[in-house]
């Protein structure tokens, strides 16, 4: 069988390039990969190898736990009207801790983060440079602002109390975080190692990132479990 000139150089020139790509590839350096400590890398460099996974993350209530109220206007699930949170409030009069017209109430402006979107949602501000939860509460479910630990709410700093759940990578020395909400290296760890890897080296790719589906139930269920439950140590 005769081969058409035209693609006879085709396939001469592709077998070449191969060939070049294969003499030029160099062996896979797992130290120099592995030499600086872990480090979280953030959601958007998952993305670029588990772009399926990725997706079916932002679908889910834990890519919304903490959302950015400045990059995304859609973050807050209800308007910020002081009028409306205050007569709410004062139906509560009997139970606070504080008069109602006293409670702190932040302008839409001053609210950096939201905590929550399905159930219940709560607003993160910054005050002295530090983070906290602002004593309101928004209920979905009965559409009513309540009160949430109004006395002190400013004596409570968020990253302290509950950033280590609500985002990814916190950091208590620092007092700061990687990534806000529940991202993929909240339940897989720090990432650096992993995406430092070639994609060639599937095998030790493997060995650096943890996997909650390969570890034994209760080990998986720990992972959860670290944010999953309430109440004291005994």
């Amino acid at each position: 069988m005769k081969i058409n000139p035209l693609l006879k150089v085709f396939l001469l020139c592709l077998a070449a390039v191969v060939l070049a790509a294969c003499a030029a590839e160099k062996p896979i350096d797992i130290a120099a990969a592995t030499s600086q400590p872990k480090a979280f890398v953030g959601s958007d460099t998952c993305k670029m190898c588990h772009l399926e996974h990725y997706d079916s993350w932002k679908m889910t209530m834990h890519s919304r736990m903490l959302q950015d109220a400045k990059a995304n206007q859609d973050a807050l699930i209800v308007p910020i009207e002081e009028k409306r949170i205050r007569a709410d409030l004062a139906k509560l009069e009997a139970k606070l801790k504080v008069p109602s017209d006293k409670v702190y109430v932040p302008k839409t402006d001053e609210i950096l983060y939201t905590i929550g979107s399905q159930w219940k949602q709560r607003y993160l501000v910054k005050k002295d440079g530090t983070l906290f939860i602002s004593p309101i509460q928004y209920n979905a479910d009965t559409h009513r602002w309540v009160n949430y630990h109004e006395k002190d709410w400013d004596k409570r700093p968020w990253l302290k109390k509950c950033g280590g759940c609500h985002a990814t990578g916190a950091d208590l020395e620092k007092g700061t975080f990687k990534e806000p909400g529940v991202a993929c290296e909240a339940c897989h760890g720090k990432g650096s190692w992993h995406a430092a890897l070639p994609k060639t080296a599937v095998f030790e790719k493997r060995q650096t990132i943890v996997n909650p589906a390969k570890l034994t139930m209760g080990v998986a269920a720990q992972i959860c479990g670290s944010c999953h439950n309430r109440g004291h140590a005994t």
